[in-house]
């Protein structure tokens, strides 16, 4: 009886010993800082029924380059909204802030809200939500 105990305890000892050998080598897996967003929410206030350029402004704070990879568009209401085509895809260098530009289309006046998503590639894909609200207001001269 006291062989099989025995027997047991070591088969017990050296997985464990495997076990926490196999802990210690693996390889740590370190996640680096998320891209910083400016504004998650932005008010526009009062603008005029016309097409508009929002600026979110983008900041890569880890080592290594990453991608912008886009952002939701589409209507809502009274307003179209999408990435600006030149801006579609984007990559960021290690320490770099960039403009994301998106067009904004007020078509009619009246209050808008707009919910999109932004697509970004750090530490896997990763989805930002962003408000974006204002009030649509006829251009002079056209009462």
């Amino acid at each position: 009886m006291r062989s099989f105990l025995f027997v047991c305890c070591t088969i017990l000892a050296v997985g464990l010993l495997g076990i926490a050998g196999f802990l210690i080598s693996r390889p740590t897996t370190t996640t680096e800082p998320p891209f910083q967003i400016d504004a998650l929410e932005r008010d526009l206030g009062k603008v005029p029924c016309t097409l508009h350029e929002v600026v979110i402004q983008v900041t890569n704070p880890a080592d290594r380059p990453r991608t912008i990879l886009g952002a939701t568009e589409g209507c809502r209401g009274n307003v179209c909204y999408s990435a600006s085509r030149s801006e579609a895809t984007c990559a960021v260098a290690p320490g770099q802030t960039v403009p994301y530009k998106y067009e904004l289309d007020v078509r009619q006046p009246g209050p808008f809200e707009i919910h999109l998503v932004m697509f970004l590639e750090d530490n896997g894909i990763r989805e930002v939500p962003l408000v974006i609200r204002g009030i649509g207001v006829a251009p002079e001269g056209n009462h």
